[in-house]
């Protein structure tokens, strides 16, 4: 009779856990099997199999505070909802910065606002996720940097509005590494200031 009953306690735990998962997706944030294909991977109600994203025109924008990028300065990245409805905002997310065309994160991300959390998908914080499903914002800005020249970079992002409705894969702008002819000029110039004083130098002389 025990046996029975113990049976019977694991079996309905499990499957209220099922139901729970079910209704709620993961309200916890993107497990780690979404690092690559950024898919939320949420089940219809009544095993009708996966949840399709939205086909249609997105209303977010993926913003960015640069058009490029430099190593160890940070870009601030955030989602602009272009509703004007008063409940606008979304309430999950998976935010990856890659090369253009690519799918491997990069670079790291550091405090992460409010209801978000950071995450490891191949090195130490290079993603964002949500933490809880409470409204997110314009006002949920993320702050990513860079750890050397990644070529062309693009940040890349699924959003959720709730378990049902949620666009895959938002691509920001593209970012140009800047930090190359930063360097470059900055030896140029020190190469002219040695030229002219060495000029000015043999004319004195």
């Amino acid at each position: 009779m025990h046996c029975t009953s113990l049976r019977f306690s694991v079996v309905y735990g499990y499957c209220l856990t099922l139901i729970v998962v079910g209704i709620n997706g993961l309200p916890n944030g993107a497990p780690d099997g979404a690092c690559t294909t950024l898919m939320p991977r949420h089940q219809a109600m009544g095993g009708g199999g996966l949840i399709s994203a939205q086909t249609g025109d997105t209303p977010f924008t993926v913003m960015t505070s640069s058009q490029t990028y430099r190593a160890n300065q940070f870009v601030r990245v955030w989602i602009n909802d272009n509703r004007a409805s008063g409940t606008t905002g979304y309430r999950g997310l998976l935010l990856q910065a890659r090369t253009v065309g690519g799918n491997t994160p990069l670079g790291m991300w550091r405090n992460a606002p409010n209801n978000t959390k950071l995450m490891m998908c191949t090195t130490m914080n290079d993603a964002v996720t949500h933490s809880n499903t409470n409204f997110k914002s314009n006002t949920s800005v993320y702050e990513w940097t860079p750890s050397g020249n990644h070529s062309m970079i693009e940040f890349t992002v699924t959003v959720a509005e709730s378990r049902e409705v949620f666009w895959f894969s938002l691509k920001s702008q593209a970012l140009q590494y800047s930090g190359a002819t930063a360097v470059s000029m900055n030896r140029f110039h020190v190469i002219l200031i040695a030229v002219t004083a060495t000029l000015l130098h043999n004319f004195t002389n």
